[in-house]
């Protein structure tokens, strides 16, 4: 089970590189039935997973990581500043 709840919806921008997240997602910090929730809201931006355009016929950066690339993106620009 993921703790990181629900699909994420997002647009890619038009510098072909970055994405705004168009819904909330929510991560359940330790455990999927944690009370602690870390929520990333709309209107975020996130590169994904940062693989450089060379290494991109090797490593998605969507597959089975998008989610996980959104968390990481928020936490790292606020510092880990976020949670409940």
């Amino acid at each position: 089970m993921t703790r990181i709840l629900g699909n994420i919806d997002l647009r890619l921008n038009d510098d072909a590189v970055s994405w705004t997240l168009l819904a909330p997602v929510e991560y359940r910090v330790g455990s999927p039935d944690s009370e602690r929730v870390i929520t990333v809201p709309a209107n975020e931006r996130t590169d994904l997973a940062s693989v450089p355009r060379y290494m991109r016929w090797l490593l998605s950066t969507w597959q089975g990581t998008a989610r996980a690339a959104v968390v990481h993106d928020h936490l790292y620009s606020t510092g880990g500043e976020n949670g409940r």
